[in-house]
């Protein structure tokens, strides 16, 4: 957004931007080292040679993705906060995936020339939270045994398609269910094909929750991203409503924001043509039982101070370097319709020099603490000692 210097377009501009900034304020900040610990352990994963299995004609499925692993070694991964989440295969064995409704083939044809996807499986890295350890378990036999340091490679490929570490950040779902401790129906594949690495997801989080990916072809200097090739629901899901389909995913509902935002005069000097700060007030009701953590996304050009309980007491939280999510440490384990009020102070550059006396506003959306996409009500007030309007 770009406003200009006149008195309408300034009337405008500090309508938007007050909503979004306090006064600076000390940095109270604590880091939640229990998040940082948990990151490091999925960051540094490797496999266990305690638990080596043999495979022989080994099916997966996972609603639509089929995993059928002929002939190879199967390696379970070190715990993670104290239980198994994944496993590393390495052998041969094939890939299939066919979507179950006719605009997702035509998605699938639009990347590859088919509607369906049969590939040969070179590697697996697996992260889950379902019943496949149970199910691992239960058709091999795993003892100890010298680990490929093949395998090991597999995971530390695998881990930099799901996150940042500039920024601390993996995959939402794997991250949330590694910090809440629950069980659910994650199940995340790393597919190391004949022709180029896919990956498949099921996420408990999303609204469409299968999803088929593959390695983006702009993917260059060392930085590993995905793209989205076919994304819908479980087949079970369609037997749904729309609305029981969204409401099964979300963590959160949204009941209010209050926000009081300042703007004061910034220094060219340092890049910042206005300071902005601000404390935001939001309420909400958790959707489901035995969440330890919650997550809003908020701007990485935003510096979070602290974040307050409702009783005024401060509650650990992590956001990382350029991040833009803020994970939050709950305490007490929320249950289904709960509900808590996080009171968050934060302040950054978001509003820069446009040239020629405009301003622009370099972020829109996430200058407040976000999560879904539900309604909420919102009271907004600014505050600002700059003269806004020119004089007559």
């Amino acid at each position: 957004m770009i406003f200009n210097y006149g008195v309408w377009s300034k009337h405008i501009m500090f309508l938007l931007l007050a909503s979004s900034f306090l006064p600076a304020q000390k940095r109270e900040s604590i880091t939640s080292t229990q998040y940082e610990a948990m990151y490091e352990e999925l960051s540094k994963l490797t496999t266990d040679p305690e638990a080596v299995a043999k495979v022989e004609n080994l099916r997966l499925i996972r609603d639509v993705g089929v995993f059928d692993l002929r002939e190879g070694k199967l390696y379970l991964c070190k715990p993670i906060a104290g239980r198994v989440m994944s496993a590393v295969f390495i052998g041969n064995g094939t890939f299939n995936f066919r979507p179950p409704t006719e605009i997702e083939k035509d998605q699938v044809y639009r990347f590859f020339e088919k509607d369906s996807i049969h590939e040969k499986i070179r590697s697996l890295v697996v992260f889950f939270a379902d019943s496949t350890l149970e199910e691992l378990r239960s058709n091999l036999v795993f003892s100890a045994e010298r680990v490929n340091d093949d395998a090991n490679d597999e995971i530390k490929e695998s881990i930099g398609f799901l996150g940042d570490p500039e920024k601390k950040e993996i995959e939402y779902s794997i991250m949330k269910t590694i910090l809440d401790k629950r069980s659910n129906e994650l199940f995340y594949a790393h597919i190391n094909a004949s022709s180029e690495p896919l990956f498949f997801l099921c996420d408990p989080f999303a609204t469409e929750e299968i999803s088929m990916m593959r390695r983006r072809k702009d993917d260059r200097h060392g930085k590993h991203r995905r793209e989205v090739v076919s994304q819908f629901h479980r087949r079970s899901d369609y037997e749904l409503s729309l609305d029981e389909q969204n409401s099964r995913h979300e963590s959160l509902k949204i009941d209010s924001y209050k926000v009081v935002s300042t703007i004061s005069e910034g220094s060219k000097v340092f890049g910042s043509v206005l300071n902005f700060s601000a404390t935001a007030k939001v309420a909400f009701t958790s959707l489901f039982g035995g969440q330890q953590w919650v997550m809003f996304y908020l701007s990485e050009d935003l510096q979070v101070d602290s974040v307050l309980s409702e009783a005024g007491v401060r509650v650990k939280f992590f956001k990382g370097k350029k991040g833009d999510r803020i994970w939050i440490e709950c305490g007490e384990s929320l249950g289904e319709g709960d509900q808590r009020t996080y009171t968050f102070h934060y302040r950054g550059d978001i509003i820069g020099d446009a040239g020629y006396d405009r301003f622009l506003i370099k972020e829109s959306i996430f200058w407040i603490p976000r999560h879904g996409r539900r309604k909420a009500m919102f009271d907004l007030t600014f505050k600002t000692k700059i003269q806004v309007c020119e004089r007559r």
